[in-house]
């Protein structure tokens, strides 16, 4: 999908968890490596994932601080959205790994998820205009 971006959010404080809830291991891999193994595919290099956290360099994607700090996943959003250089957006939580395997399964199916499910959304670049100001 040479036209659509993949963007991670795997921001936060971990105020809750105490540690970084994307580096939490799910059959002995991190969370964000199960939902990116499921994304690239899907968006090859056009994957970005928004965090400070330089942990997640190890992807080998494209990983981008928040433009605008603490505005949580809108921040996150909005960052993404900038970067992106595609005009059509997935934009997934780190929190969408109970989707993983439904991601890599079917594309078809994949879609249906991320249109149906609060944690991911799809967005147009020319919505940013009016998103954050």
């Amino acid at each position: 999908m040479e036209n659509c971006t993949g963007i991670i959010l795997a921001g936060g404080r971990s105020q809750r968890m105490g540690t970084d809830k994307g580096l939490l291991l799910l059959d002995g891999k991190s969370f964000v490596s199960h939902i990116y193994k499921a994304l690239q595919p899907l968006f090859g290099e056009n994957c970005i994932i928004v965090s400070s956290n330089p942990d997640y360099d190890f992807l080998g994607c494209t990983r981008v601080e928040d433009i605008i700090p603490n505005k949580g996943p809108l921040g996150g959003i909005y960052t993404g959205l900038k970067y992106s250089k595609t005009k059509m957006n997935i934009v997934v939580s780190r929190r969408s790994i109970s989707y993983h395997r439904t991601f890599t399964v079917d594309v078809q199916q994949a879609f249906r998820i991320i249109f149906s499910e609060p944690i991911a959304c799809r967005w147009k670049n020319k919505s940013l205009s009016s998103s954050i100001r």
